[in-house]
């Protein structure tokens, strides 16, 4: 069987707020909710979904960047969900953020030299100029970029040296944040090509998180669709492109753009409001824009059910509806 590097069980993240309405008081906004995973070793997996959907406070929560309200994060057999201070900062550098701002993510004050060379002294590594050379060049940079400072380089070369700085502590988990979604098309790809090399050449495990599912489409093994805070579904790549189950799957297959001229096709137009993450009503999260409710969706809890060995499906009509 193979190694399960991170097992999330349970998580969920919340954050008081305060109400507009009634001063002093506040209210609770679930920005993840009971959220389930498992990702196995060289594995690469893609979080999809619309903005607001909790998908990159998910890739918050595995990093630790954001402390988790409920629930469990393993990571190499090791709970980490509630590990502080130096116990934190132990395994932290076990996995890395690539974040979607490069420039924002870069530290103004150091040049490229210093930005790579500070996280190779961290972990007792040669941190000379051949050392971040190497470094640099394992990404697609040039040692003429050694001496300049992230507001001096362009967009592409910013997102190329945010992903040396993750691989200078060789980490085991990679979860890149929209890492494209900033740049020009034709360095989207390059970026992304990258990803492939780096994941062939190195054994990565990688979370890769997009709004849009043609770039989720050519770099993961593996896709969970998440809407308002949960995993509507989670599939094999192409078994979900191929063989989608769940309503708010089909909407957003629909909605990508295609490339033959003349064809026709049936669009899934989405209507009814998305539901508010602050105090949710219970029962199915989709409910509100779903044609296929029915009353008993008033009550379901958006639990995975298994429709394949690795395909699962928060619907509890699965199999049942056809689009």
């Amino acid at each position: 069987m193979a190694d399960k590097l991170l097992k999330l069980k349970g998580i969920g993240k919340d954050y008081a707020i305060k109400s507009k309405e009634v001063m002093r008081t506040k209210q609770i906004l679930i920005a993840v909710d009971h959220v389930d995973l498992e990702i196995t070793k060289g594995q690469t997996l893609g979080l999809v979904g619309e903005s607001g959907c909790g998908k990159s406070t998910l890739g918050k929560l595995i990093c630790r960047l954001e402390e988790p309200s409920r629930g469990e994060i393993i990571f190499s057999g090791r709970p980490i969900h509630d590990l502080k201070g130096k116990s934190l900062r132990q395994i932290r550098n076990r996995f890395q953020p690539v974040f979607q701002d490069p420039l924002g993510s870069l530290n103004p004050r150091l040049n490229v030299f210093q930005t790579l060379a500070e996280p190779l002294r961290l972990k007792n590594k040669p941190a000379d100029q051949n050392a971040v050379i190497t470094l640099l060049q394992s990404v697609g940079l040039g040692p003429e970029l050694l001496y300049r400072y992230a507001h001096q380089l362009s967009g592409g070369q910013q997102q190329r040296l945010g992903i040396a700085r993750a691989l200078s502590l060789d980490p085991e988990l990679i979860v890149a944040d929209e890492p494209v979604s900033s740049l020009d098309v034709s360095i989207q790809a390059q970026i992304l090509n990258l990803f492939l090399e780096l994941q062939k050449q190195l054994s990565l495990t990688m979370i890769f998180i997009s709004h849009d599912l043609r770039v989720i489409s050519q770099l993961v093994d593996q896709v969970a669709v998440m809407y308002v805070g949960r995993i509507m579904e989670l599939a094999p790549t192409q078994e979900l492109f191929t063989n989608p189950q769940h309503p708010y799957t089909w909407a957003l297959l629909e909605a990508l753009p295609k490339l033959e001229p003349g064809r026709k096709r049936k669009r899934s137009i989405l209507t009814g409001d998305i539901p508010s993450p602050i105090n949710p009503a219970p029962g199915c999260h989709f409910y509100s824009r779903c044609k296929y409710r029915d009353a008993g969706c008033e009550k379901y809890e958006n639990a995975l059910w298994q429709h394949s060995e690795n395909h699962q499906v928060a619907c509890q009509k699965m199999g049942k509806i056809k689009k």
